[in-house]
């Protein structure tokens, strides 16, 4: 009961914060870190990050000095119109005149914006910031961003968060939840986010096992990373599999990794090339080839559309994991009949909104009631962030 009482009183330290004070401190605390030298800014990381930071210092009056970064081979390279040079030249010519804005964003690797600070420090910077800071001082330009948006839609929301973490099933849970609180609404600081667990994503042992008549929905198949965990704790007894992988060059590789499997597994497979959502039709789609790929109204191709009730039809189904960029509420919601039907396991990723983090629970808790719920986060990554929905039948005790 302590530890209990102890989390509550941490949540409310978090959420209960006043509103005027955080939107002020917002507003300008990036200003207040680079001083006066906002008019000399340097972007560390000429990359996707650093590209749309550019793009909106622009349309603030500000042009950057130049980007630096870490990759030799964009040194001395024009990125929309800016320079790029190495980080050494960046600190020798800048170092003690401009501020270095951070835009680098690794969701594998935690601390990589604390590891850029410090290292840009020890070759004598005077001034680096985040670019989260820049974020939130210009909303408007910027947010949301992933996961990261105003902290003050946080506290907004402060009856639905303490509803949600009443749900939670366990101290694991607890502290991981307000872990990522924390880091909404005080700071944005990787380095507040704790390790994550060792175990194997989507399979985490502690908290339900896989029987052999499995009949798994993995949305967002990549190329079969997920199911290949699968298969490392079945082998070959499970009863179906459907693979939703609706980026071509992700689905090409998902087929490649499929076709090689031995013929009592494959036969059990099914790689369908669609995206999951609330409603079956088409939709606009960013095919990266990568992890990243979304749904997206300024998407390079159209993609068919399905909800999951579409999909599954009469055939009854134990385990649906969804990893969709963002798009996982409106997939929850396309498969509203097969979660009250079966009751299956859930497993939702619930970092690519900030929102997600309490929206994402709430919302499979107005389908179903049956359902116990757990936060895990796999390995040392800011992603991977979880949400597992367990029915009672498949707890371990």
């Amino acid at each position: 009961m302590t530890c209990q009482i102890d989390f509550k009183k941490k949540l409310d330290e978090f959420i209960d914060q006043d509103m005027d004070y955080i939107a002020g401190r917002c507003a300008d605390l990036f200003s207040k870190e680079i001083g006066g030298v906002a008019d000399r800014l340097i972007l560390f990381g000429a990359g996707n990050l650093g590209r749309k930071t550019l793009a909106g210092l622009r349309k603030l009056g500000i042009e950057p000095l130049c980007f630096a970064d870490n990759n030799p081979k964009s040194w001395n390279t024009m990125v929309d119109g800016a320079r790029v040079i190495s980080p050494t030249e960046a600190a020798q010519n800048y170092g003690d005149n401009a501020g270095f804005v951070i835009t680098v964003y690794s969701p594998g690797d935690d601390r990589q914006l604390s590891k850029i600070r410090k290292s840009l420090q020890d070759m004598g910077c005077r001034i680096v910031a985040p670019f989260t800071h820049l974020f939130w001082e210009h909303p408007e330009l910027f947010l949301p961003h992933n996961w990261i948006d105003l902290p003050t839609n946080a506290c907004r929301s402060a009856d639905e968060i303490r509803k949600i973490f009443d749900l939670l099933a366990d101290d694991t849970s607890r502290m991981e939840f307000l872990a990522r609180l924390r880091w909404i609404v005080s700071s944005a600081d990787f380095e507040l986010i704790p390790n994550g667990m060792e175990d194997s994503t989507y399979f985490p042992d502690d908290l339900f096992q896989l029987s052999d008549h499995e009949v798994f929905i993995d949305c967002g198949a990549y190329d079969g990373d997920t199911i290949q965990g699968l298969l490392k704790r079945v082998g070959s007894a499970f009863s179906k599999v459907l693979a939703l992988e609706p980026d071509p060059g992700n689905y090409s590789l998902l087929q490649a990794y499929i076709g090689a499997l031995p013929d009592d597994v494959r036969s059990k497979i099914s790689v369908i090339p669609v995206a999951t959502g609330g409603a079956s039709g088409k939709a606009g789609f960013s095919a990266l080839g990568t992890v990243g790929s979304q749904i997206s109204s300024i998407g390079d191709i159209e993609v068919d559309v399905r909800t999951i009730d579409s999909l599954v039809g009469d055939m009854r189904t134990t385990y649906i994991k969804m990893d969709i960029e963002g798009a996982e509420l409106d997939a929850i919601e396309g498969a509203r009949e097969t979660i009250k039907r079966d009751l299956p396991i859930l497993a939702i990723s619930a970092y690519h909104r900030q929102e997600h983090l309490w929206e994402v629970p709430e919302l499979i808790r107005g389908i179903s009631s049956d359902y116990t719920f757990y936060m895990r986060r796999h390995g040392d990554q800011w992603g991977d962030l979880v949400y597992y929905a367990v029915p009672p039948e498949r707890l371990i005790a």
